[in-house]
């Protein structure tokens, strides 16, 4: 019997939470060892240049692979235009980094930056050719296959070249050469999965067909991706590589629950909310479990990576990252708007109303250009408030959109997250009792107090998740144990069918 849309989508975010798992766990790691062989000025010339390649690889595909999951009636010929047109643009973006490279270079007073974007840009290219395969994967809710891929190249790519060439000492080159291993292990892998349509061909119909949605979900990320490095870039210009570095940890710190557990959802929403896309009934409640289930489990990790923010940095990456805590306890209320606002972007797209997303993005831009200059004067503290103006604007704007697309109230909205801020406040109860008993007793090293703080943290959100009434954490505990309580022992099945049956 053919798998149901609902089996099909939990099986895709099973397979694609995986895979944001062991990204987590192994980003984690790696990084640790990274920073510790690096110095922060080596993650911030990187950081410059991979504003702009990230900035690329959006414009590159100019949205193909997005289109080709969207579109109902899709055709070989389709698959030939979206080939054509990521190739095409690749090209001339490749060609425009190797001949502008000095130029950027020069504009942030580093001359190092131009071989690096030159290096960068051939990983961008490549990535820009396996665009439509990833896409046809992502259509046919493959993360099985994603997850594959993706693991395996980050492992020998990033993790396994960029440590080698660390240990070596080579620099800011063993992060460079890490991510173009990555990305271009990344680009076979898809290529060979999901062969591309070598034949070129710029069908009229085909590309008015593509362009139409492709053309704007490219414009949306990239304004998008430009509002979410506008803070890198000015600090970038206007202070140091050095202080980039630190600020870049800590909004990476702030990023990873956003796009490793947020991520793990967006992803097979996209696809999942594209087939039930005129049934607003459906999609208004998948999307609200998806808001809640996302508040539930990146709230608390916010929250208490904000009250533990010194002992995070100076913890996991050595005492002369510890001015970057102030940055990361603003960034971290930042972390909670932005999770939500993203989570908003798949049900814009999918029903026709991209170009409205498109409209409130151009707002959040602007906000955060004005503040972003206006307070890089003040440090990256200030820089980081401007973020949080910003994102709270768009949070809210997102909200309205999407509550008029799928008929859902500001209450549905507010209360959907709800439980994600009950368990986020026990959490931080937990780390305030932890953090004051220490420093009563006998303050701990770093490293230490930070494992007693995870350790304190997980148990609090556990006893939040699985302990406190319904009326409070709504009823998602109960939703997770009914659907996946056959995964674990029986011992601990038993236990969870008892506790929410």
């Amino acid at each position: 019997m053919p798998e149901s849309h609902k089996q099909r989508t939990l099986r895709g975010f099973n397979w694609n939470f995986l895979l944001v798992f062991v990204q987590t766990l192994l980003g984690f790691g790696v990084i640790i060892v990274l920073a510790r062989l690096l110095s922060p000025a080596d993650f911030g010339l990187l950081a410059i240049a991979m504003v702009f390649i990230g900035f690329a690889e959006l414009v590159a595909a100019l949205g193909m692979g997005p289109a080709i999951i969207q579109f109902k009636q899709l055709q070989e010929s389709h698959l030939q235009v979206a080939t054509t047109l990521s190739v095409l643009m690749g090209t001339t973006l490749l060609v425009l980094f190797w001949l502008t490279a000095d130029v950027i270079a020069d504009f942030f007073g580093d001359l190092r930056i131009a071989d690096v974007l030159r290096a960068l840009s051939v990983g961008m290219w490549f990535s820009a050719l396996a665009a439509v395969s990833r896409g046809l994967l992502m259509r046919r809710l493959d993360f099985k296959s994603l997850f594959k891929v993706d693991i395996t190249a980050y492992i020998f790519g990033y993790a396994g070249v960029g440590i080698v060439l660390a240990v070596l000492g080579y620099g800011v080159w063993s992060l460079v050469m890490g991510t173009v291993t990555s990305l271009l292990l990344s680009a076979f892998a898809l290529l060979y999965l999901s062969p591309p349509r070598l034949r070129p061909s710029l069908a009229r119909k085909e590309v008015a067909d593509l362009i139409g949605f492709g053309g704007g979900f490219s414009l949306n990320n990239t304004i998008n991706y430009l509002a979410g490095s506008l803070d890198s870039i000015v600090i970038g210009k206007y202070l140091n590589p050095s202080l980039l570095g630190l600020y870049n940890r800590a909004y990476h710190l702030i990023i990873m629950p956003l796009n490793k557990i947020a991520a793990a959802l967006t992803p097979v929403m996209f696809p999942s909310y594209a087939e039930i896309q005129e049934d607003r009934t459906r999609l208004r409640r998948a999307y609200l479990r998806v808001v809640n289930a996302t508040a539930l489990l990146t709230f608390p990790i916010l929250a208490g990576l904000a009250v533990s923010a010194e002992y995070v940095m100076a913890g996991l990456y050595g005492e002369n990252w510890r001015p970057a805590s102030g940055a990361l306890r603003i960034l971290s209320l930042a972390g909670m708007l932005k999770v939500m606002f993203h989570l908003a972007g798949p049900v814009a797209q999918t029903t026709g109303y991209i170009f409205a997303e498109v409209r409130r993005q151009s707002i959040y831009f602007l906000i955060l250009i004005i503040g972003c200059l206006a307070l890089v004067p003040y440090g990256i503290e200030a820089v980081g408030g401007a973020v949080v103006l910003g994102s709270l604007w768009l949070y809210l704007s997102m909200a309205q959109l999407t509550s008029r697309i799928v008929g859902c109230t500001w209450a549905d909205f507010f209360r959907a997250q709800a439980p994600g801020i009950v368990i986020s406040g026990v959490v931080v109860l937990a780390q305030l009792l932890a953090i004051g008993a220490a420093q009563w007793w006998e303050p701990l090293a770093p490293p230490l107090m930070l494992a007693v703080l995870v350790a304190v943290s997980a148990l609090a959100f556990a006893l939040g998740f699985f302990h406190l009434p319904e009326n409070l954490v709504g009823d998602m505990p109960a939703w997770l144990a009914l659907h996946y309580a056959h995964h674990f022992p029986a011992p601990v099945r038993a236990w969870l069918v008892r506790r929410f049956s």
